[in-house]
């Protein structure tokens, strides 16, 4: 398991072993080395993920996240059970989070955007562009306020007759 990059499952089968077989003398000592290699490298990935996620913040917008986010993939898969897992998984939840908010942040942008471009074409009597971008946020962001006032500038576009 431990080549095939499986240290959590290695590591819970040790301590298995190590409780159901506790009275053989030699097993604490071939196990030892196997638990000390599983150490070493559950050591090295929290460093790897404390360093990058250092240099993320040293350098913003540096496309050093792809590489935590794959650092953190791969943990949470080798060191199943153990803290390293835990702490991979609150990254990737903390990073997927970031994306959500900058994703609705960017959604949020677009939509003011399309609502002054329709509000302008209502001014220079541009009906059907107008029609247009208000039709475009009903069916891209139903649901949101930006639709609502899309449904209401439809109104205003027919009551005016552009």
């Amino acid at each position: 398991l431990i080549d095939d990059r499986k240290e959590g499952t290695a590591l819970t089968l040790i301590k298995n072993v190590q409780s159901n077989l506790n009275w053989r003398d030699d097993l604490d000592d071939r196990l030892s080395l196997f638990e000390e290699r599983i150490e070493a490298e559950v050591l090295a990935a929290r460093n790897q993920m404390t360093s990058v996620q250092e240099d993320i913040r040293r350098y913003p917008g540096s496309p050093a996240q792809e590489f935590l986010v794959k650092i953190c993939r791969d943990a949470s898969v080798r060191f199943a059970g153990l803290d390293v897992e835990t702490i991979a998984l609150q990254i990737l939840s903390e990073i997927e989070g970031q994306q959500n908010f900058k994703n609705e942040q960017d959604s949020r942008s677009r939509m003011t955007v399309l609502l002054q471009l329709a509000n302008e074409a209502v001014i220079k009597k541009r009906g059907e562009l107008a029609r247009f971008y208000f039709q475009h946020l009903i069916d891209k962001f139903p649901g949101t306020e930006a639709a609502s006032e899309a449904v209401q500038g439809i109104k205003i576009v027919e009551a005016k007759g552009i």
